[in-house]
């Protein structure tokens, strides 16, 4: 039992580290370099207008209105995130815990939509009200699956702000393409 425990010990070590995750070692919450930005984008891509800018935060690279930009966590009021979750089998075990974790976990106005005949086949929109950092937000997360991969689109914006960045956060995301 021991053996097994330190061999998966190793295998987490060893196994996390990659030319990938070298930007983690990034000063968060500043902005970047496009060329490290499509460095972390090596199987996808999506066009960010000029008027954005990009960071690393917690969990990813975030993109954001510059007129927001600042320093820490404020300058997430309005996010775009990409994650890549790899090796997923059942697209619809997926897509069926993300429903019920959100649903768990979230507090207002749960909607979940099957859009159909996307480009990179059915995909799943999740739009849920949250509170982060004392601050109500809306989120839409656009689900694709693809080649045993989920491709996760999360926007992210406060309340106050929503109507004036979701016309702009859903021409982001519908230029999203995955690199074949």
């Amino acid at each position: 039992m021991k053996n097994l425990q330190l061999f998966l010990c190793l295998m987490l070590l060893f196994g996390c580290k990659t030319s990938e995750n070298k930007i983690w070692n990034t000063k968060k919450f500043v902005p970047l370099e496009k060329s490290v930005i499509l460095n972390f984008m090596n199987d996808y891509s999506f066009e960010i207008p000029n008027n954005w800018y990009s960071y690393l935060g917690y969990h990813s690279i975030y993109h954001s209105p510059k007129r927001f930009m600042d320093n820490g966590l404020e300058s997430q009021k309005v996010t775009i995130g990409v994650f890549v979750i790899k090796n997923v089998e059942s697209k619809i075990d997926f897509f069926e815990n993300e429903i019920k974790t959100n649903n768990i976990t979230v507090n207002t106005n749960f909607e979940k939509v099957i859009v159909e005949n996307t480009k990179y086949g059915d995909a799943l929109l999740l739009k849920y009200g949250s509170i982060w950092n004392s601050r109500n937000n809306t989120n839409l997360f656009l689900y694709y699956y693809h080649k045993s991969k989920i491709y996760k689109l999360h926007f992210k914006a406060s309340n106050i702000l929503y109507k004036d960045v979701v016309d702009e956060a859903i021409k982001i995301m519908d230029s999203f393409k995955i690199e074949e």
